[in-house]
């Protein structure tokens, strides 16, 4: 188990590490903090300029998640959760096991875990 923590933490501090020079060599390969600061406000300012300028009107998104029946109210009978006669009980959940026996004691300890949480 540490060997896989030892390793989650190099890869992690190699991609820091790398991000870091693609951002330094981004703003200029800047020698001093103050510079940095400077060339990162140029950017971000130069960003901003850009995207004020962008004629968004060119983009259509109504079409975007495609027939959107299913958004405006109609038939949802599949979308909505059967609460109770109290909704204080939280969601009533019937399972039904078909599995055969040798999943049985899986099946068994992922109710008892869902009965606990």
């Amino acid at each position: 188990m540490c060997v896989f923590r030892c390793i989650s933490g190099l890869i992690t501090l190699a991609t820091i590490a790398i991000i870091g020079v693609v951002v330094w060599r981004l703003l200029g390969r800047p020698e001093s903090v103050d510079e940095a600061i400077s060339a990162g406000s140029d950017l971000l300012g130069q960003a901003a300029d850009v995207l004020q300028d962008f004629d968004w009107s060119e983009f259509d998104f109504s079409d975007m998640w495609g027939n959107e029946e299913h958004f405006s109210g109609g038939d949802n009978e599949t979308l909505v959760w059967d609460l109770g006669a109290n909704s204080r009980n939280g969601l009533i959940l019937t399972l039904k096991n078909n599995l055969d026996d040798t999943w049985q004691e899986e099946y068994n300890t992922a109710v008892a875990n869902w009965m606990d949480s």
